[in-house]
């Protein structure tokens, strides 16, 4: 669905925001926080969003600019309920989803010859097989 036409990608892009906008939801079923998971899930979520700044600033004015702010907001969320579980598989998985999705961006964006495909399926595999593990594990 993320095809470089920039209407397929904000469909994919809205499509991803969802589904991490369930894990968000899902995650916060499971929640059990502490003092410490807690801070430190927004000092990763912080990280994501300096880290993903370079890349909302170079779509200023392409009309990509608010969405790709919100994705990079909600992915941020996603690691933040993700450390709230406790799990950590889950947590695990949510930083493996949220460099994916660096990659993703960087290669897109930033860094347009760089491939980084292969990273990127592998970081989103390993995510989503942790998150699974984590949520089933008792």
């Amino acid at each position: 669905v993320l095809l470089p036409q920039v209407d397929q990608f904000v469909v994919g892009l809205a499509a991803f925001l969802v589904g991490h906008l369930a894990y968000s939801v899902a995650f916060a079923t499971l929640w059990s926080p502490s003092a410490w998971l807690v801070v430190g899930a927004v000092g990763v979520a912080a990280l994501i969003w300096t880290v993903g700044r370079p890349i909302e600033r170079t779509l200023r004015g392409s009309g990509l600019h608010l969405p790709v702010l919100a994705y990079i907001a909600v992915t941020a969320l996603v690691v933040v309920t993700g450390a709230g579980t406790g799990r950590v598989l889950i947590i695990v998985g949510t930083l493996a989803f949220a460099a994916s999705d660096g990659l993703l961006g960087a290669g897109r964006f930033l860094q347009p010859s760089r491939d980084p495909r292969v990273g990127v399926h592998v970081l989103y595999q390993l995510g989503q097989a942790t998150i699974v593990l984590g949520a089933i594990a008792t």
